[in-house]
């Protein structure tokens, strides 16, 4: 079931929404000194005050790109729009909880009966999901927690889940508004702007519906034909007139037990949605620190001791680790496992997953481009100067890669506490190497360490669970054909 089918029929309205947005810079003017008061009511009603055709999206975005005409700073507008969205959801999950039996009705339009049930079902069995997605659906994101108090989903787990999906909703609104606000195109086409955020936002609306009608009407087109003479029916896509089902099953197919790297995911969503919020709130704390250097004078104090035999070592240990040497550690590995286990997709999704996870702290050091501790004020700084970004540390960023995906591979065995000794011992070893080297901040390696640590998980899984499980991750042990009374054939 997907989430936007809790409320199908509320799809329209999204352009009678579409029509506020687009105003959202003329509302939040309209408030004038009270803005982040007016910021504040309009997110509680449009999370759960059963009034969905407030222009949330926008007025995140907006607020974020106006800010300083506004006289507000973006952190004014998270500090505002995250407790209000918090607020909104719980006043939407008790009026669900307490009313939402009575609001339903086997033949109205919009709460029937027969969604109250789908919603019971879906909540059950994945109500965290829906609360974090219904999150970014305009309309959809009033009526989620409506349908999860209504579900008697629990408090417990609603307020976790609901949390998670407001912070990440407010500051990705908010993140994007600050990103595209220093643009002068933007500024002077922000009525544009919304409406292209409104398309975007209403996108998985549209993309629900049409995969509920794509999926009824490939249901609609399979036929079941039972046999008499047979004590089980064989589906067909079309009916064959005499067609009788054989009489004896086919070889049955079994696979050895998935272990080690190939161990599917438990909670491929959670994994996903982790690293989602982890990329977000490290990107926002680049963006702050790229300005802001706290623990600059740690740096200068580490960097005291870069001398004699540790400075030797720290230089070496930064050399051997720049990024050509880490394909080459990477392949060399790679190349032992396949040595080791006999199994190319082995060996290759162990490199894949190193480099899914390991790359894209790239990515992150050119959007953040946090400036390196200035080695003008350094008493030992290090030679050639680096001119990349700072933030995060890709050296740690690949060591812990390394490390939580060789314990993927080898968590089944015996081996599995002295590659978590000896990873946690190589992290701190590349931390404080490269912080007294001065090339890094602090808060660069722990950042590092926080986004492989929750990036490993997603990139295992898009890596093995995805991909590699499209073209036979394990060779399948055929046993004998077995008759329909359980006799194996000859």
């Amino acid at each position: 079931m997907h989430v936007v089918s809790l409320v199908p029929a509320l799809a329209h309205p999204a352009m009678a929404h579409a029509g506020l947005i687009p105003s959202a810079g003329n509302i939040l003017h309209a408030f004038g000194p009270w803005v982040l008061l007016g910021v504040f009511v309009l997110i509680f009603i449009e999370s759960g005050v059963l009034f969905p055709f407030l222009p949330g999206d926008s007025l995140l975005v907006t607020a974020a790109i106006l800010a300083g005409p506004l006289g507000i700073s973006p952190w004014q507008v998270l500090l505002v729009g995250i407790p209000a969205a918090i607020l909104g959801d719980q006043v939407g999950y008790w009026l669900g909880r307490r009313l939402g039996r009575r609001l339903f009705r086997d033949d109205a339009r919009i709460l029937r009966t027969e969604r109250l049930e789908e919603a019971e079902r879906f909540f059950a069995r994945r109500g965290g999901l829906a609360l974090v997605l219904g999150r970014f659906i305009p309309i959809v994101r009033t009526y989620v927690p409506l349908a999860a108090g209504s579900a008697r989903m629990s408090y417990r787990r609603f307020l976790a889940w609901n949390a998670i999906g407001a912070a990440l909703w407010v500051v990705g609104m908010t993140l994007v508004g600050v990103l595209l606000g220093g643009i002068p195109f933007i500024v002077d086409h922000i009525d544009v702007l919304m409406i292209v955020v409104i398309a975007v936002s209403v996108l998985p609306v549209v993309v629900g519906t049409a995969r509920k009608h794509l999926a009824a009407r490939r249901a609609s087109d399979v036929e079941v034909v039972p046999d008499a003479g047979a004590p089980f029916a064989t589906t067909h896509m079309s009916s064959v007139p005499g067609a009788v089902p054989a009489r004896r099953l086919p070889a049955v197919v079994t696979r050895r037990p998935a272990v080690g790297l190939f161990r599917p995911t438990p909670h491929a969503v959670r994994a996903v949605a982790v690293t989602l919020a982890a990329g977000l709130v490290l990107l926002v704390l680049g963006l702050y620190l790229k300005d802001h250097a706290p623990d600059a004078n740690l740096v200068m104090r580490l960097n005291v001791h870069h001398t004699g035999v540790w400075g030797a070592v720290a230089n070496g240990v930064y050399g051997a680790l720049e990024p050509a040497w880490a394909v080459i550690l990477t392949v060399a590995i790679a190349g032992v496992i396949r040595w080791r286990s006999r199994s190319w997709t082995t060996a290759l999704c162990f490199g894949a997953v190193v480099a899914l996870t390991w790359l894209p702290s790239a990515a992150y050091k050119a959007l953040v481009h946090r400036p390196r501790p200035d080695a003008a004020i350094l008493p030992h700084p290090f030679s050639p100067a680096q001119t990349d970004g700072s933030f995060p540390s890709g050296h740690t960023a690949f060591v812990v890669a390394l490390a939580v995906v060789t314990y993927f591979l080898l968590r089944d065995t015996a081996w599995r506490v002295p590659v978590i000794v000896v990873g946690i011992a190589a992290t701190a070893v590349i931390g404080f190497a490269v912080v007294s080297d001065g090339l890094h901040y602090p808060s660069d390696v722990l950042a590092s360490v926080a986004w492989s640590l929750a990036a490993a998980p997603t990139a295992r899984w898009v890596v093995v669970d995805v991909v590699a499980s499209r073209w036979g991750r394990r060779r399948p042990v055929r046993t004998a054909n077995v008759a329909q009374d359980g006799v194996p054939s000859r």
